[in-house]
Formats: C-alpha cells, structure tokens, sequence
C-alpha cells in the first residue's frame, strides 16, 4: 500500500508539470501565430496599397509589355478599312464619288457608269435587282511597294457578297471621248500610280482591248465567302481562299498561258479551266483552257462571258443558246457559286 502511495503521488505529480508545461507552450505559441498572421495581414495590406499607387499608364505599359505583339502590328499586314457608299468620300483616294445618289440602285448606276456598253446591260439588271447594300474598301499595302487598292463589295439580298475592283481610267477601244461620265473622281496620273500597277491601258491594248468596256467599270470581279478574304485577294488576284475568288482577272493577271503565248487568261471557270481569249484576232471569242492542257474553242465574245459570269454568281442564270462546253462550266460541281 504504501508502495502504491508512493506510485499515485508520482503520477499525480507527473501530471502537474505536463499540464504546466502545456500551459507555457500554450502561451508562448499561440500569440505567436496570431502575430503571424497579423504580420501577413499587414504586408498585403502594403501591397495593395502600393500596386494602387501605380499610375494608369504603368498599367498599361506593363499589360502591353506582358501582351504578345498582335499580328495586325505587323509591317507586312495589310490595313484594311470598310465605308457604306454614305461614307466613302471619307477615305482618302477614294475613285468613286456617290453625290446626288439617293439610294443603292443610283449608286450601283453610278458605279457602272453610263453610256454603258451594250453587252453589260444583263449584268447591271442582275446586280440592281439583287443588290441589298453597297460598301467601299480601301487597302493598303505598307509592304512591300507601298501600294493601295480600292474595292466594291456588293451584299446581295441573299446574303452573299461580290466585289469588284475599282475602275481604270481609260477609254481603250470605246468611243467616249468628250462624254463626261459621272461615279468617278478623275486623279492626274492615275494610270501610272502605284495603285493600278503599271499601265493598264497598255495592257489592254497588247492583250483583249475588247475588255475595256468593263475595265472601265471593275478592274476585276469576284466573289467573297468572308470580307477577311479581300486583302489578300486584292494583293494576289489568282489565289483561291475557300471560295473567295476573282472570276474576273483585274489586268495585272491577264497572262498568256505557257502552252500558247497568244491565249491570254482573262477569267477564272473553276479551278480546273479558265477562259482565255486569243490576242491575235481582232473580234476574239472565248477559248476555255484546262490545266491538262485540253482546248475548248466556244463562239461568244469575251464581253459577253464577263456579263454571263457576273450575271451567274450574282445569282441569275445564264444559259448560252448553244449550250457548248457544259454552259462554261456552270453547273459543275466546282463552278461559279449561286446564291
């Protein structure tokens, strides 16, 4: 009995140190991590405080420093611009002029210039009558040769869009001397600028001077399946980007084929024909050319395939009365879109 005393009082004793020990560690820890906290509490409290004492514009130079460079910064990029024909006279340069124009059938009449040539008068009707609104597009190339082009884009009633280039001033194989010609802002030396690449009127003159009642109107004419399309378009009239297309060739892309120096290519059928035109005659008419080297000589004129073709992707379909080469290709699988 007595040893068990003994043993209790050990263990009672025992107890009483480990709960003063507990006590003291209590003490001395638990404070401590309320400073702790405290302390961090007070070191974000700077921090914010300092990051909002940063000025607005040190803001902004770091976002843009931490911001990737945007590719529209580029040199080579292409700056591209759309005005409603309301707008137009608000770009710079700008060849068309829409003043006393009330509403989209006098632009498009203004656009396609009169007297108009026979031959275009289908085209004209098939535009005024599906045409929903008109834009103006102007482009320009800081590289590499400084260059600028104007554009066209039709919003047809469908939804689909066209474009055409703008006009080129000359008056090759027309008899529209004197004539003063509204819906078009006349440039000194216009025919050698930068913006139309050369001397088209040469162009024409040593390859389809026939051409030139439309050339007058669009330096080319094409279809857009996305208004992004333009800009490279514009820069390399003889690429194809998912749909978007000239049909039409501006006369910078009129090129003899390979095969035979004297068929110029003057339009695009599909990917796999084009329609060229033998310089060499006088009154040409359409030869359709495969890239397998196949020949299809047709019977229509040069300008009356352009209006066909204009008159096709805008929707209303021309079938010749001879009904040759599969109506150009019209209704192909590859062919000119309808909308």
């Amino acid at each position: 009995m007595a040893i068990f005393a003994a043993d209790a009082a050990l263990w009672w004793a025992g107890g009483i140190i480990a709960t003063i020990v507990l006590l003291v560690l209590s003490a001395i820890l638990v404070p401590g991590m309320f400073w702790g906290e405290k302390t961090q509490v007070k070191q974000e409290s700077r921090t914010q405080s300092k990051a909002s004492s940063v000025s607005p514009e040190r803001k902004a130079r770091k976002k843009r420093n931490d911001v990737p460079g945007r590719i529209e910064d580029e040199p080579w990029f292409p700056e591209i611009e759309f005005k409603t024909w309301q707008e137009a006279n608000q770009l710079p340069g700008c060849p068309w002029s829409f003043d006393g124009c009330d509403c989209v059938e006098d632009v498009i009449k203004s656009i396609w210039r009169t007297p108009l040539h026979t031959g275009l008068q289908q085209a004209l009707s098939a535009l005024t009558s599906r045409v929903k609104s008109v834009r103006v597009a102007r482009v320009h190339y800081r590289m590499p040769d400084d260059e600028t082009f104007f554009a066209v884009v039709y919003s047809l009633k469908s939804g689909a869009e066209l474009f055409g280039g703008q006009p080129l001033d000359m008056s090759v194989g027309l008899d529209l001397e004197g004539i003063c010609e509204p819906g078009i802002r006349r440039r000194h030396g216009s025919a050698g600028s930068p913006q139309s690449r050369g001397k088209p009127a040469d162009s024409l003159e040593n390859g389809l001077p026939c051409l030139a009642p439309f050339y007058r109107i669009h330096d080319g004419f094409g279809c857009l399946l996305s208004s992004k399309h333009l800009a490279v378009l514009l820069a390399n009239p003889g690429d194809s980007i998912q749909g978007s297309c000239f049909y039409v060739y501006p006369t910078r892309c009129l090129e003899p084929l390979r095969s035979d120096p004297y068929l110029v290519r003057f339009a695009r059928v599909d990917k796999d024909c084009a329609a060229v035109a033998d310089i060499r005659e006088e009154l040409p008419h359409v030869v359709f050319a495969e890239t397998n080297g196949v020949i299809t000589q047709d019977d229509e004129p040069p300008l009356d395939f352009v209006a066909d073709t204009i008159c096709n992707v805008a929707g209303q379909k021309v079938v010749p009365d001879h009904m040759s080469y599969q109506s150009y290709h019209a209704y192909s699988s590859d062919a000119m879109p309808t909308f």
